[in-house]
């Protein structure tokens, strides 16, 4: 017994050239691969950043505040407060 024939109701529109599907294939894979290198390029630049700003934040803790004169604070507390 073989199957019967299937009688379509529209008819099949002719296979498109494989070359279309290809180009399209290469042009997308050369889109990723161009996103994919900005964004690694764009990963290191922000690293270096983070890094350079590291090093900023690291002098700035590192610095000692500066000390008062003996003047300056005698002269702040023989002034009377404003309040008063």
């Amino acid at each position: 017994m073989t199957p019967r024939r299937i009688e379509l109701d529209y008819v099949a529109a002719p296979g498109a050239p494989r070359w279309i599907g290809v180009s399209v294939l290469v042009l997308a894979l050369a889109v990723a691969a161009t996103l994919m290198l900005r964004h690694r390029d764009v990963q290191h630049q922000l690293a270096a950043l983070d890094a350079a700003q590291g090093l900023l934040n690291a002098d700035r803790r590192s610095q000692r505040p500066v000390r008062r004169s003996v003047s300056s604070r005698r002269r702040r507390s023989s002034t009377p407060p404003c309040g008063s």
